[in-house]
């Protein structure tokens, strides 16, 4: 198996300087010349994304933002220019962030983030005797680990034109403090529109929808309402919000005597024993169940070969393994040679060659695209499981990276469809790197491979396009697929 083309790769590069929200040290139009710079030269997406038909608008958007850098005065400031810079390559795999662990320090770059003015009594008081929103309510965020559990309290706030509601950050969480304004919705008609800050207090535009799991951002993800809920106990909202819940990222259910329902959120190499643990134990499951379930909704990557040994169970025929290309930049290769691949125990060496012999190919061709073998390589397995019959992957625009790339493979099997609504789009490039520019504001991630080889599953954006499509109005997504099956028959 080809394992090394699209693993995410973190590798740590921290400055110790302080952020301070004070004029820099070197300014934010050098700041902004040397991201440019190091894009150009490591990003293997650059001239893909970067073409004829865009380069005019790339141009003035460059223009019009090294402009707004020459005068910026505050790392706030500067920060987001630069991230407005990098958004125009629409790319979940490049994307800056600040160059600090400090979440304290991190907090000093957004001085300016709105706050609200309520108390918590306040906010308690309305919640409990108001008549509420849908929407509103004590919502809660749930992530693979608890560290990126958060939660937002949405209320009624029309405080600024073309804002109906804000959700507030019930705790203090990362790079955003309590009482932080990090939602702000408009209700038009039944239809919810909103801004929603990432973990970087940069903007990102999104919809809300109210679906059976919860209250559904495109974008970004489900939240899970805490408060009030049918079963909610007698107890405060305040009350509540001291509870810390933890996501249930691995699930398996059996819907019925023939239909077994899987839920993968995750792929990341920190929980990977416990993944391929969940795969293996549900084998007795899968071997006798007619039809079959995935659901890779939200789903970040991190690397596919933990579910690899669902192979046997969608085989019909050859599947295409898409070879890669490598950018040989300096910094790429020496980042690359650093990685702990061999560690990681994917580097395979009958079909690659030796590690080290790799990186002296990489480093013979300085600044060249470089593959890790000539062509694709084709999985052939030699015989066809019985069941399942049928087999649904579920997604939607948060499922990226290497759970994009499993959908890739799974879906040259005639058992499989994919359900859902079109994927975040980071299938065109993988295995990802961090760089600081010299000046110490930010670090920028960026994916060093690109692959060869598409299926017509993937759009020219890279995302995976299901063949059944889910509308966001169906509030069940798993009964919808049960009985679209059922019509089938």
């Amino acid at each position: 198996m080809r394992y090394i083309i699209f693993l995410l790769f973190f590798l740590p590069f921290f400055a110790n300087s302080q952020v301070k929200n004070e004029p820099f040290s070197c300014q934010c139009a050098d700041n902004f010349d040397s991201l440019i710079s190091k894009v150009k030269e490591n990003y293997v997406d650059y001239s893909f994304r970067i073409h004829d038909g865009n380069y005019v608008a790339f141009q003035k958007h460059t223009d019009s933002l090294r402009t707004k850098a020459q005068i910026a005065q505050k790392p706030s400031e500067c920060f987001r220019i630069l991230s407005a810079w990098v958004a125009f390559f629409q790319d979940p795999h490049f994307y800056l962030s600040p160059n600090t662990h400090s979440p304290e320090e991190v907090r000093l770059l957004f001085p300016d983030t709105e706050k609200t003015t309520l108390s918590q009594d306040q906010i308690s008081n309305y919640l409990e005797k108001s008549k509420l929103d849908p929407i509103e309510g004590i919502w809660q965020y749930e992530s693979q680990t608890k560290s990126r559990t958060f939660r937002l309290t949405i209320i009624k706030d029309k405080k600024k034109k073309g804002r109906d509601f804000v959700g507030i950050m019930s705790n203090t969480h990362g790079f955003w403090a309590e009482n932080d304004i990090r939602l702000e919705i408009q209700k038009v008609n039944e239809t919810y529109q909103a801004t929603y800050y990432n973990e970087y207090h940069v903007p990102v535009q999104t919809s809300l929808h109210l679906i059976t799991e919860g209250l559904r951002l495109k974008h970004v993800g489900t939240l899970k309402k805490v408060y009030p809920t049918n079963t909610t106990p007698s107890a405060t909202p305040i009350a509540l919000v001291k509870y810390n819940g933890f996501l249930d990222h691995l699930n398996r259910q059996s819907l019925d005597s023939s239909t077994l329902y899987l839920r993968i959120s995750h792929l990341l190499h920190e929980l990977a024993n416990e993944t391929k643990q969940f795969i293996e134990e549900s084998k007795p499951f899968i071997s006798r169940s007619k039809y079959l379930i995935v659901d890779l909704r939200d789903n970040p990557g991190g690397a596919y070969a933990w579910i690899e040994e669902l192979y046997p169970y969608l085989y019909t025929r050859p599947i295409i393994i898409p070879g890669g290309v490598r950018l040989a930049s300096t910094e790429n290769v020496e980042k690359f040679a650093a990685a702990s691949v061999r560690a990681a125990g994917l580097w395979d060496e009958k079909k690659y060659g030796t590690f080290a012999d790799f990186i002296a190919r990489l480093r013979n061709h300085p600044n060249e695209l470089v593959g890790d073998i000539e062509g694709d390589d084709t999985l052939h397995l030699d015989t066809i499981a019985r069941f399942p019959e049928k087999i649904a992957f579920l997604v939607n625009e948060n499922t990226v990276s290497a759970a994009e790339m499993f959908l890739i493979y799974a879906s040259q099997s005639e058992k499989v469809q994919v359900f859902g609504q079109p994927t975040r789009g980071g299938t065109f490039s993988g295995e990802i790197h961090t760089i600081e520019i010299p000046c110490s504001l930010v670090k920028f991630t960026y994916p060093m491979t690109r692959g060869r080889w598409y299926p017509p599953i993937v759009s020219k954006e890279g995302k995976i396009i299901p063949d059944v499509i889910i509308p966001y109005t169906e509030p069940d997504w798993i009964q919808f697929i049960r009985n679209y099956w059922q019509k089938q028959k």
